[in-house]
């Protein structure tokens, strides 16, 4: 097909023959520019509940699954969130207008050019900046459940061959860490190391 279209690009190449699923997901960071793997969308609730919302094998903006998490939320707790703590990616035109209509505030910088600093809304502007900030680091535990994820749980080296297999151990690891956050709630200690060994046990196995 290249050659014949004289193109230099192929959707969906297969890269590996064992795991024909699997696809390259350009990422740009330093050192590791190109990413083999799920990729997730996972939602955390403020009682550090984490949720896959969506596992995907393809390359794919986040922004798209805003708008099924927040209706996924609404048919878990019976009400729209308050506040959205996000990515700046997510903050697209049409997602803000969604959240603009359900009347769910959004933590993220205004579109357009910045307002003009004078001395009547320089209080405000500053305020408004403090919020924003105060906002951002809100998200960070949902960066420390990855981290958790990865360095606790190996979600970084899911060693299942089969996609259906991949998204079950990795749906399991997040089932893990939500139980022990359940265990801290109802003061079980015990539970918790019980939890960490049976998942060892069951995934942590060498080789």
């Amino acid at each position: 097909m290249m050659y014949k279209n004289k193109v230099q690009r192929c959707d969906d190449r297969i890269v590996s023959i064992s795991q024909p699923h699997v696809r390259p997901i350009i990422r740009g960071k330093q050192n590791k520019n190109v990413e083999f793997g799920a990729k997730l969308s996972v939602s955390l609730t403020g009682d550090k509940i984490a949720c896959v919302d969506e596992c995907r094998w393809d390359a794919f903006h986040e922004a798209q699954d805003l708008i099924p998490q927040v209706e996924a939320y609404k048919t878990r707790h019976g009400h729209y969130p308050e506040k959205i703590l996000v990515d700046p990616a997510y903050g697209t035109r049409v997602n803000r207008q969604y959240l603009k209509e359900k009347g769910i505030h959004y933590a993220g910088k205004p579109l357009g050019r910045p307002k003009k600093v004078t001395e009547t809304n320089k209080a405000q502007l500053k305020q408004e900046k403090q919020q924003r900030h105060d906002d951002y680091t809100q998200r960070i535990p949902i960066e420390g459940k990855f981290g958790q994820g990865k360095n606790g749980y190996g979600l970084n080296k899911i060693k299942a061959k089969t996609a259906k297999t991949s998204y079950a151990w990795i749906n399991s690891i997040f089932f893990v860490m939500n139980l022990l956050v359940l265990a801290e709630v109802f003061h079980l200690p015990g539970i918790i190391e019980h939890i960490v060994e049976l998942y060892r046990a069951l995934f942590c196995k060498k080789g």
